[in-house]
């Protein structure tokens, strides 16, 4: 049994216990503990927020400064091998067909596959330029892998480029697509993306219009529509902890 007398707490045996100043103290103390874990992981959240948007930008600016250095687009250049610094067999870099897009059009939906011959080459033109860093620039794509072939992401899985040509949807053009699988066409699967849709929201406000649908920076799914929460025309539900949101980040190619 325990016994309460003056102020301080007592087992049945007789010996003294803790005070109950010296229970709120150690309340306290797990109270900041619990308070600097979510602290602390609220930091980590925020730090690959910023590393994704910075990722992003500088993609784009590296396409940017690729075209005016070369006159073409990096993974579509006809004359890689003649212009981009080491593309030749040893690098198993080469050129694309000039047709001012990247990759095959894509007719299907957000969740095609992005695995070209095109889609590979763009991020090993711009490695050989020296215009993005996080890749082997010498790496074979037939193995491909996050990290190596393809830039990874900092949540989970990494960014790959797409042409999508449908007309009228709003994801019609070409877009850095950030995804989890680096090969094969997206799982439809809820919880199997690379971020979840309240962490889509902020990237998308902090971006473009913190809309799913419209801007430069949309979001999807591959799963059963609206339990994604991140499935247009629905607005974001930032309640929604799960990865299920497939993110694009549009490239400003004419």
């Amino acid at each position: 049994m325990i016994k309460y007398i003056e102020g301080e707490i007592y087992m049945s045996s007789g010996s003294k216990g803790f005070t109950l100043v010296e229970l709120s103290i150690v309340m306290i103390i797990i109270g900041l503990l619990i308070g600097g874990i979510l602290k602390g992981q609220q930091l980590i959240e925020n730090s690959k927020i910023n590393s994704t948007v910075s990722q992003v930008t500088a993609y784009k600016t590296a396409v940017n400064v690729f075209r005016d250095s070369f006159s073409n687009l990096p993974g579509d250049i006809f004359s890689a091998p003649s212009l981009v610094p080491n593309c030749n067999a040893n690098t198993y870099c080469q050129g694309g067909d000039g047709n001012l897009r990247i990759g095959a059009a894509n007719t299907g939906g957000i969740g095609s596959n992005p695995n070209g011959t095109e889609n590979t080459q763009f991020w090993k033109h711009l490695a050989l330029a020296d215009l993005i860093s996080g890749l082997a620039p010498s790496a074979n794509p037939a193995t491909p892998d996050w990290g190596t072939t393809f830039p990874a992401n900092k949540f989970s899985g990494g960014f790959q480029v797409i042409f999508f040509n449908v007309p009228g949807a709003y994801y019609d053009g070409q877009y850095l697509k950030m995804r989890q699988n680096v090969t094969g066409s997206d799982a439809a699967v809820l919880g199997t993306h690379p971020i979840n849709p309240r962490i889509a929201s902020i990237i998308d406000a902090r971006m473009d219009d913190a809309n799913p649908a419209s801007g430069s920076v949309i979001s999807h799914d591959v799963g059963p529509g609206s339990a994604s929460g991140c499935e247009p025309p629905l607005p974001y539900d930032t309640a929604n902890e799960s990865g299920n949101c497939i993110m694009l980040f549009k490239l400003d190619i004419k």
